[in-house]
């Protein structure tokens, strides 16, 4: 134990790009914790995570531009003036560029990027499904459409509700534009969103599977799992997206384990993943989702649960491996976006007293119901932490005012 604590306690120098106060801040909070020194970037000057006491200094880089050289001359003087050990990407942003300039960078740092393999599979939807269909990994009814194609209506076998996924959410040469994974429950519906879903040419159209998400997430060393958490979600938006309230499990479900060590193994992975899963809890059945190739927006609540992967990632690339692998992380910790939940909310009480709520309205108990919990003071908030108070502090007001 005294090795790992010396050798993780070594003064050194992170840069940490992204933003938020979910993955972003929890990466800053966490290598902090270690006695790292955190600069950071890509950074809106209005973000809560600024707010951290564990930022040593923020720095002004551009947003990546394939046709400029602005964002790779930055980060190289940024690293060679401060010595960097590590540049680590938390955001589609940063994670795109940092890939595409991976040679470059790694003549001056440590870089954390995937294989050329597990990029192209991890951070494309249609290729990470289909990886999991060759391994036998339940998967929806789903297809690969045009675009043009879906503009005459549904393919022959599906009905709605469908589910519609761009094959990635950025493309390298835009990534000022998030192509977002939208929902169509009728035909009327469809012919609306059709047309707005610009640039995509190819989509992912998935019939609706009844389920609760999951997600299993994984510290992975050349497609061997060194350590592995899994959340549930107990609040996540009716059309899809990012989860406002989770819950950690344990033991980890053993069947989404192993196709999430399938999927590793194929791709022969380096580094985090958070593998995505729905589950029907009245049947057991599942299916997979997608592969999240970085940092993920439960993070706050893996690390409350003793999941520490920022310090586990830096300690296998600084280090070469991690120095000692922690305890299985605890079961029935519970973590909450405070904005992003009072959104979800305000959502479910609208629809649920709407003339017509829709067929994925929450019943007014389970809305009401999740708040018991916070007043009670047995939750963990993805802002807040006693040794870091100001992030926090500075959601209260905004969410006051």
């Amino acid at each position: 134990m005294n090795n790992r604590v010396s050798a993780a306690k070594q003064t050194g120098n992170v840069l940490v790009l992204g933003r938020d106060i979910r993955a972003f801040l929890s990466v800053v909070r966490s290598l902090g914790r270690a006695s790292l020194s955190v600069h950071v970037g890509m950074s809106p000057p209005d973000d809560l995570a600024l707010k951290s006491r564990y930022i040593k200094q923020v720095h002004d880089i551009p947003e990546y531009d394939p046709t400029s050289s602005g964002w790779l001359d930055t980060v190289i003087d940024l690293t060679q003036r401060h010595k960097f050990d590590l540049i680590i990407p938390t955001h589609d942003e940063s994670a795109i560029p940092v890939q595409i300039f991976r040679d470059e960078l790694t003549k001056y740092t440590k870089v954390y990027s995937l294989g050329e393999r597990a990029f192209e599979i991890a951070f494309d939807k249609i290729k990470s499904s289909e990886l999991a269909e060759s391994l036998g990994i339940r998967i929806p009814h789903q297809a690969a459409v045009s675009l043009e194609a879906l503009q005459d209506g549904l393919p022959n076998g599906f009905s709605f509700p469908i589910v519609i996924k761009p094959s990635s959410s950025y493309l390298s040469d835009d990534l000022g534009t998030r192509r977002e994974v939208v929902t169509a429950t009728n035909p009327a519906q469809l012919n609306d969103i059709v047309p707005k879903l610009q640039g995509w040419d190819i989509a992912l159209i998935q019939e609706h599977f009844a389920g609760i998400g999951t997600g299993v997430e994984v510290l992975v060393n050349d497609g061997e799992i060194v350590f592995a958490f899994q959340h549930i979600r107990v609040h996540e938006p009716r059309g899809g997206g990012a989860s406002s309230y989770r819950k950690s499990l344990f033991p980890i479900d053993q069947e989404l384990y192993m196709a999430t060590e399938a999927l590793m193994r194929q791709m022969s992975y380096t580094g985090v993943a958070m593998v995505e899963y729905k589950v029907d809890p009245s049947t057991g059945d599942w299916i997979f989702i997608e592969i999240n190739g970085r940092f993920w927006g439960s993070l706050p609540l893996a690390i409350c649960s003793g999941a520490d992967f920022p310090r586990l990632l830096y300690e296998q690339i600084v280090f070469g491996n991690v120095l000692q692998i922690p305890p299985p992380p605890r079961g029935d910790v519970y973590c909450r976006n405070i904005k992003r939940d009072l959104y979800w909310a305000i959502d479910n009480l609208k629809d649920r007293f709407s003339e017509r709520p829709s067929r994925f309205s929450v019943p007014l108990r389970t809305v009401m119901g999740g708040y018991f919990r916070l007043l009670t003071f047995r939750e963990h908030i993805d802002s807040f932490a006693r040794d870091d108070p100001a992030p926090a502090v500075t959601e209260l007001r905004e969410v006051i005012s």
